[in-house]
């Protein structure tokens, strides 16, 4: 049809070369979030509250899922060695899991997560580097992990 022009059909389905795709077809993340980096979400001193605003970034994890069966979200929580062991992994774990939260407010069913917090970050001091949560995807076939 020409420039500007309906391009279906009588049954009113998008027609190939429309530009505009059927109702039923799956969604295809575009090429270049194929291979999306792992994103930091920073917190606060002895918070399990994200500072905002949020990474940009995970909204590009979250569409890497789409169309990849295999592919899921690394959500790895840290604390520094500000408390006692026990409660510094308790921390990490809170961050960890309102990240995941977040991230299942956005879309991303809670099968496809994978919630982590290390045992011991293995830091001598106090440093902000380990206020944060990591989310990566994984499972992406020729995609190095990025966390």
């Amino acid at each position: 049809p020409p420039e500007g022009a309906d391009a279906s059909n009588e049954t009113g389905a998008a027609t190939a070369g429309s530009g505009v795709a059927p109702a039923t077809a799956a969604f295809e993340a575009p090429q270049w979030i194929s291979c999306p980096s792992a994103v930091q979400v920073a917190f606060a001193f002895d918070s399990a509250l994200p500072e905002a605003p949020l990474p940009e970034g995970l909204v590009s994890l979250i569409v890497a899922l789409a169309n990849r069966p295999a592919a899921r979200l690394a959500v790895h929580g840290h604390a520094d060695p500000g408390g006692t062991d026990q409660d510094d992994h308790l921390l990490g774990w809170r961050r960890a899991h309102a990240v995941a939260a977040i991230l299942e407010r956005l879309g991303v069913p809670p099968s496809l997560l994978d919630v982590t917090a290390p045992e011991d970050d293995g830091a001598a001091r106090a440093t902000t580097a380990y206020r944060r949560v990591d989310v990566g995807a994984t499972g992406i076939p020729d995609c190095p992990v990025r966390q």
